[in-house]
C-alpha cells in the first residue's frame, strides 16, 4: 500500500494587480494548476509557499513566464531557456526579466510548478541559474 504525503506547499498566492488577489492554503495540484492557467491569460504573479523561507514565485502574461525560487533572503534560482544571457528584456506583468530568463511553455512550467509543489525541490527538466545576494 503506498504511503501519501502531503505536498510540500503549503499556500499559493495570487495576484492579478489592480487589488484583485487571494490565497488558498494547503493548495491541491488542481487549484495550483487553475492558477497558473489564469495567470497565463490575465497576467499574475503566483507564489507558490512552503512553511519555511523557501518559495517559488512565478510572473506570467500571454504565455510567458519568469520562475524564481528563493531559499532564504539570499539565494535565488531562476528558470532559464538555455539560451545565452544577453541585455535584452523582456516585461511580464510589470516586471523586467533577463530574455535568458523567460519562458514561453505552460506546460514547462506547470510541470516545474507540479515538482515545487509536491516536493519543494526543483524540476531536473528546466535549466537553474543560481545567484547568491551578499547581506
Amino acid at each position: 500500500m503506498e504511503t501519501l504525503t502531503a505536498p510540500f506547499v503549503r499556500r499559493a498566492t495570487v495576484s492579478f494587480g489592480r487589488g484583485h488577489s487571494g490565497s488558498v492554503d494547503n493548495p491541491t495540484w488542481p487549484e495550483v494548476e487553475l492558477i497558473l492557467h489564469e495567470s497565463s491569460e490575465r497576467g499574475g504573479r503566483v507564489d507558490l509557499q512552503s512553511d519555511d523561507e523557501t518559495e517559488m514565485t512565478v510572473f506570467a502574461e500571454n504565455g510567458t513566464f519568469h520562475v524564481t525560487v528563493s531559499v532564504g533572503e539570499t539565494d535565488y534560482y531562476f528558470a532559464s531557456d538555455g539560451s545565452e544571457p544577453t541585455e535584452e528584456t523582456q516585461d511580464i506583468f510589470g516586471h523586467s526579466f533577463n530574455r535568458h530568463q523567460v519562458i514561453k511553455n505552460l506546460a514547462s512550467v506547470a510541470d516545474v510548478a507540479k515538482t515545487w509543489w509536491a516536493t519543494g525541490e526543483r524540476s531536473e527538466s528546466m535549466l537553474w541559474l543560481h545567484e547568491t545576494l551578499d547581506v
